[in-house]
């Protein structure tokens, strides 16, 4: 499948942010398909189906349950940073902690581009898409790092460690941001939604939607004159080939070599195989929410009658994958548990109760 097909395919069944940044009136593909997203107004392509939305005090809030699930997320990471802190001496403490740090960043950044906190019309959602798809890269790289920590190729808590954090944090960070904001703003490719748009505009400045399609339909046969089929099939892939290199292709790598990397920890280095289980389990439900997500949603969605969406079923996924994480990182400190900070309390005998 080319990368137009494929982002064809996801907006398609799929209702995530970036797909009202992926303008249809700038996909050739879109246009020429008839089993496409809807065109509307510039504001992208718009999945088949997607959750009910609520207004509220004049403000449209989307993806309700899902909303629900990510304050839950929320609470539950804060409880595993308050239980990371607690391990005083244990190893990795610092590097995991960090890490949940910016899990949390970036679960409160994907509520708020989901659920409509910025309205997907606004001029500042193309940054807040771009911090989120930055935001995840750079967790995903961070989770690819602190994995290796057991492989003892730094000392953990040191200034060495922390360099190797941000160093590694802040390039994927920039990378992933500058990648996404420059696609969403035509940095790589032909941009031809400006010229339909002028063409497309009635005098009282409302798009005619019919005369859009029209436009990009008599596009569509001009480029094909003049550009052989070949060079055609390229012209829209320059612009989503960055994000689908870096956002599903290099965070899907970090994730794997976590993955395989802590199950040859668990086998060869610490011969606990609780952590391999903790691991794989975590890798089970986060590959069930992105197969939920991207595979099952307009099914999900139909089915539960636009109460619920692939959305709902991914950040659920995400969820037991990041308690995953904790759970295998507390497994192997086992032994630090009694340095554990613990709160005292001197009763009247002169003994101290321990909570």
């Amino acid at each position: 499948m080319s990368q137009n097909g494929f982002v064809n395919n996801i907006c398609q069944n799929t209702p995530i942010p970036m797909c009202f940044l992926i303008r249809a009136a700038n996909d050739l593909s879109f246009a020429s398909s008839s089993q496409s997203p809807d065109v509307f107004q510039g504001f992208g392509a718009i999945s088949l189906c997607y959750s009910r939305s609520v207004n509220l005090a004049n403000t449209t809030i989307f993806q309700i349950p899902t909303a629900f699930i990510y304050f839950i997320t929320i609470a539950t990471i804060m409880i595993i940073l308050n239980g990371i802190n607690k391990k005083y001496t244990a190893i990795g403490r610092s590097e995991y902690s960090i890490f949940f740090q910016l899990v949390l960043i970036s679960v409160f950044l994907q509520m708020v581009v989901e659920c409509g906190v910025v309205p997907h019309h606004s001029f500042v959602f193309v940054h807040f898409v771009s911090l989120q798809i930055a935001m995840t890269g750079c967790v995903c790289a961070l989770l690819f790092t602190n994995g290796l920590l057991g492989f003892k190729i730094w000392e953990d808590g040191t200034r060495k460690s922390y360099t190797i954090l941000a160093v590694i944090g802040v390039v994927a960070f920039v990378a992933n941001f500058l990648v996404a904001f420059g696609s969403f703003n035509d940095w790589f490719g032909v941009s031809n939604h400006n010229t339909v748009i002028q063409f497309a505009t009635t005098a009282e400045g409302n798009i005619n939607k019919d005369v859009l399609l029209n436009t990009i339909e008599g596009i569509t046969n001009t480029m094909n004159s003049l550009i052989p089929l070949n060079s055609n099939r390229n012209i829209k892939q320059t612009k989503v080939i960055g994000i689908l290199v870096v956002n599903y292709g290099l965070n899907a790598i970090f994730i794997l070599l976590y993955v395989v990397s802590q199950i040859a920890i668990s086998i060869l280095i610490v011969k606990n195989y609780w952590i391999s289980g903790t691991v794989i389990l975590g890798a089970f439900f986060f590959a069930s929410g992105q197969l939920f997500l991207y595979k099952m949603s307009l099914l999900v969605c139909t089915a539960s009658n636009h109460y619920i969406d692939g959305l709902l079923l991914q950040s659920l996924g995400n969820l037991f994958a990041f308690m995953m994480i904790y759970k295998s990182w507390e497994i192997s400190t086992q032994e630090d548990l009694e340095f554990s900070v613990t709160s005292h309390k001197t009763m009247p005998n002169g003994h101290e109760k321990i909570h």
